[in-house]
């Protein structure tokens, strides 16, 4: 087997305990690079008739965190009823929209603490 998964990556989901945390320690030894990523519970609480009035949420898991994401929603819109051309929003796309992006932080500059 470790011809097959030496310097792969293996996304280990349920590793944190049980049979996953046996694969998931195998495939490391094996010379993967594991990631895991322990969804199941999340997952199986959001089918539940518990959780019948969430809907429409982005959660994120990053080993015990869970994550609730803001939904995308538009912020604001620039409209040009003939439509566009690319050398027309390569001088209005930007001053428009640009003081308004997402910053794309690293997930060490967002995430400063190891995960628990």
């Amino acid at each position: 087997m470790a011809d097959i998964v030496k310097g792969k990556t293996a996304i280990a989901t349920g590793a944190g305990r049980g049979i996953g945390r046996g694969i998931a320690m195998l495939l490391g030894q094996e010379g993967a690079r594991v990631v895991v990523c322990d969804m199941a519970p999340l997952a199986v609480y959001l089918g539940s008739d518990s959780a019948a009035d969430i809907a429409g949420q982005i959660f994120s898991v990053r080993n015990n965190e869970i994550y609730l994401f803001n939904q995308p929603r538009p912020i604001k819109t620039i409209h040009r009823a003939e439509g566009w051309t690319p050398e027309q929003l390569a001088t209005e796309l930007k001053p428009a929209l640009a003081p308004l992006f997402t910053l794309l932080e690293r997930s060490e500059d967002v995430f400063n603490w190891d995960p628990v």
